[in-house]
């Protein structure tokens, strides 16, 4: 019955609401966002990969970490990588606010859109070469940032 429920709520997200997701997306699945809501994405399973090009913002969560990430939209994007070992590709204009509790995530930044990795789990890593200000926080030790271009500006605090 809870997958007829949710087959049916996917489908009328898809038909009705622009951008509009079902929240939980299965481990080893992509779920993509092109439209001008907010998409809101669970990945309880870790290994997940998210596509985000829309208008819209987004929330995105990874559990037991493996996920990743294209966002090339001009929403801003929050995500959590509990289980760590995340990797994020930013080349749209819309701002990235991400958590990285177990660590070993990296992050990359092409676009505008200002970026900030708070790595409680230590071991990130963040590029910057776009226009962007990229700021990693809460590492204890083992991350780097590095920007690439004379306009970025990165910081570890």
């Amino acid at each position: 019955m809870r997958t007829v429920l949710s087959l049916l709520f996917v489908a009328f997200c898809l038909v009705s609401l622009p951008g509009c997701s079902a929240t939980d997306c299965a481990a080893g699945s992509e779920c993509s966002c092109s439209g001008s809501g907010t998409c809101v994405w669970d990945c309880p399973g870790g290994d997940c990969s998210y596509a985000m090009d829309g208008t819209g913002s987004g929330s995105l969560s990874c559990e037991t970490g493996g996920c990743d990430a294209d966002i090339t939209g001009t929403g801003a994007v929050e995500m959590t990588c509990d289980g760590g070992n995340c990797t994020v590709d930013v080349s749209g204009t819309g701002a990235l606010n991400m958590s990285c509790d177990g660590g070993g995530c990296d992050v990359n930044g092409t676009g505008e859109g200002n970026i900030t990795l708070s790595c409680s789990g230590d071991d990130c890593t963040m590029t910057c070469s776009g226009t962007q200000a990229c700021t990693i926080t809460d590492c204890e030790s083992g991350c780097e940032a590095d920007c690439t271009a004379v306009t970025a500006v990165c910081e570890v605090e």
